[in-house]
């Protein structure tokens, strides 16, 4: 019943809303036309009275429902200057009405000023008085806009977390993705949050299907709603997919990567420039672009499934004032290119360009007198099989290991080397003094 009668009140606030701009609208077009020196159409005369007779008999029917009140109440009833007001309050509309019918300039403007007031009052200074009429009715935008602005204290409500949550579990039950998504994200249980994930998710919600990804516990469905969040579009899925395919396939994570940044994930932005700013897996060493992408993070909106840690700040101390990788690789520092080399061997993905760089790394430390890089390169290039000889360059990196003092390598030497030539090589006399190698 109560439904049923918010109902009725919305379409009646609704209706003197229509006649109220068919009233402005009339009044501005007479007074344009007396100003203007011509008079009105007899047929205005007509749309006028049309437009006034469904608003008196209205006045009238509040006058005769408030009377009829009155006469039935048995508590404490108004005084009688409260009934003389209220009475001249419903004949005023409809004495103004018949004026204006009849045709005076000075009603025009006064309506005109009436309702410009109203409409400004509604729209401007206190919306929720109108649009509760709506969220009363069940009408999810109308709930959801009461749900943001008692959230945010504006549309001339009053800030209340309690009575914005009240707001969005009212759209959500009416099955509003949106309220149900607000709703998992400020969840005091996770069970409750994955509830409300869930009913979001299987609406098409993308960002409830990205969590779903998230909180899914076998590999098949965490796939599974990560591809349907990807079918929308949404960046940070996109992105999620992107560091899931540097596991196979590094061309398709690159441009799932700058796809992603350049439709205003920020994670993926940040990811991006610290490619850029280290000169890793998917990108080489370029200032210039991580400048670039770096300019547009700070314009780019934080979204609402992004990590709070994710901030301007500390992104400025991350990239722009620690130290970065790239620099300290191009500087030559052999423990830095050997830790990296080894993060590439060991990669999942068995690419190519991993090997080569992870080759060069260690070659570029070796050279420089790193003995468990030139132990790493002659373990590359020695064969599975034992039984079958060692080719010249995997000795060569043996012996650049021996001669650097590399223990395992001053071990292994003897194996490789006949004990007649070992006189070659004084770096293992001199260890071999010292170490017992069986």
């Amino acid at each position: 019943m109560n439904n049923i009668t918010d109902f009725q009140i919305l379409l009646g606030v609704n209706a003197y809303l229509l006649f109220a701009l068919a009233v402005f609208w009339f009044s501005a077009k007479n007074l344009v036309c007396r100003f203007s020196g011509s008079e009105p159409f007899p047929q205005h005369r007509v749309a006028k009275t049309v437009v006034a007779v469904p608003l008196v008999l209205g006045c009238l029917a509040i006058l005769a429902g408030g009377l009829f009140v009155i006469g039935l109440s048995h508590g404490s009833r108004p005084d009688d200057y409260q009934v003389v007001l209220f009475i001249l309050g419903c004949l005023l509309p409809v004495i103004l009405l018949i004026i204006w019918v009849v045709g005076s300039a000075w009603v025009d403007a006064l309506w005109i000023a009436l309702i410009t007031t109203l409409l400004c009052y509604l729209l401007f200074i206190n919306s929720a008085l109108y649009v509760r009429l709506w969220a009363d009715s069940n009408v999810q935008w109308a709930q959801m806009w009461m749900a943001e602005n008692y959230s945010t204290g504006h549309g001339g409500l009053v800030q209340s977390d309690s009575t914005a949550r009240r707001w969005y579990r009212q759209a959500a039950l009416g099955g509003n993705p949106d309220a149900q998504y607000k709703m998992a994200i400020t969840a005091r249980r996770s069970k409750e949050a994955n509830k409300w994930y869930l009913m979001a998710a299987e609406q098409g919600h993308a960002e409830a299907m990205i969590q779903m990804s998230r909180l899914a516990r076998s590999d098949e469905e965490r796939q599974r709603w990560l591809e349907y969040a990807v079918d929308t579009n949404h960046p940070e899925a996109v992105f999620m997919l992107a560091k899931k395919s540097m596991a196979s396939d590094l061309p398709k994570a690159r441009r799932l990567l700058l796809e992603a940044a350049e439709n205003g994930s920020r994670r993926a932005i940040i990811f991006l420039i610290e490619q850029y700013k280290q000169g890793d897996v998917l990108f080489d060493q370029d200032p210039t672009s991580a400048s670039q992408w770096l300019s547009v993070l700070e314009s780019t909106p934080v979204s609402t499934i992004e990590p709070t840690h994710l901030t301007k700040p500390s992104i400025d101390v991350t990239i722009t004032q620690a130290p970065t990788l790239g620099d300290t690789i191009k500087a030559g520092d052999v423990v830095t290119l050997y830790k990296q080399a080894k993060i590439f061997l060991n990669h999942p993905a068995k690419d190519q360009i991993l090997h080569d760089r992870a080759v060069d790394y260690l070659e570029r430390a070796a050279g420089d007198g790193h003995g468990e890089s030139a132990l790493e390169l002659a373990r590359l290039l020695s064969p599975d099989n034992k039984s079958i000889e060692l080719n010249a360059d995997a000795i060569k990196w043996y012996q650049i290991a021996a001669q650097n003092g590399n223990l395992p390598a001053l071990k292994k030497w003897p194996v490789f080397i006949n004990n007649k030539k070992t006189h070659q090589y004084p770096c293992y006399n001199n260890h071999l003094s010292t170490i017992n190698i069986y």
